[in-house]
């Protein structure tokens, strides 16, 4: 330690101003490296696990949002005489159909009444969102001011596969059914088979995938009974045809898991 001496003149006064000069000690290079390499075991420990808290908080909303849309399929029901919402011809003949377009007349439209442009008060929905999830980001990107994701004119891209599954939906020939009683034309068919899917996740196809941007883990399907199920993503993609996928979808293969 050492210090300077100055004396300024007030008077007869002087003072003395010490300037101290202090060594302050530095990290060495071995320790600012031991110090990078816990920040990064810390960084790979941490990253997946924030990643796996994302995707399962992502997969609770995914869940709630389709049994949402399931849930007002069945109030609609409850005021059309045990009527589910399906797909229909310009005559208003029912057809199979399966997809995640929304037909401005027909479908699961019907689910938000005369109110389609996204404004007020619904009737078994709150609004557009209703229709979307957060694996297909895709279509986030591509939603318009009024909430929806158009794929031309009037008919427009939501989140989820809709299955129109009729009995007999009046064409000549007749559709065939994709197995014994997967029919969700109405609730209370004693004939159709009680888990027969509803509404699925995008991500059952490559088609569906490029389109959408599914990243989900995993497939979520409701059900004609009100149940809700996750699916192996693996193992509806190796459905050869789509009625094998509504047959995996609707409980009729293995490795399922019932939620509700």
């Amino acid at each position: 330690m050492g210090y300077h001496t100055f004396y300024p003149s007030f008077g007869s006064t002087a003072f003395r101003i010490d300037h101290r000069i202090c060594r302050v000690k530095a990290f060495t290079l071995i320790e600012l490296l031991t110090v990078i390499a816990i920040i990064g075991i810390l960084a790979a420990i941490l990253i997946p696990v924030a990643s796996s808290a994302r995707q399962a908080a992502q997969q609770s909303k995914n869940i709630s949002t389709i049994r949402n849309l399931s849930m007002a399929s069945f109030v609609f029901a409850d005021d059309n005489d045990g009527k589910m919402p399906l797909s229909t011809y310009a005559d208003g003949s029912p057809f199979h159909t399966t997809g995640p377009w929304l037909y401005a007349n027909s479908g699961p439209r019907r689910l938000l009444s005369e109110n389609w442009g996204g404004t007020g008060r619904t009737d078994y929905l709150p609004g557009p969102d209703s229709f979307y999830g957060p694996f297909p980001p895709k279509l986030e990107d591509e939603r318009h001011d009024d909430g929806w994701a158009r794929h031309s004119g009037n008919v427009f891209i939501m989140s989820y596969v809709f299955f129109s599954l009729p009995e007999n939906d009046g064409g000549d020939p007749p559709r065939n059914a994709a197995g014994p009683g997967l029919w969700n034309d109405r609730v209370d068919n004693a004939r159709a088979h009680h888990r027969t899917v509803i509404f699925s996740d995008m991500g059952l196809t490559h088609q569906l995938n490029d389109l959408s941007g599914f990243n989900g883990r995993s497939i979520t399907a409701a059900h004609l009974d009100g149940s809700v199920s996750t699916f192996s993503f693996a193992e509806t993609n190796r459905a050869a045809s789509w009625f094998d996928r509504i047959r995996i979808l609707s409980g009729m293969a293995s490795h399922y898991r019932h939620l509700q």
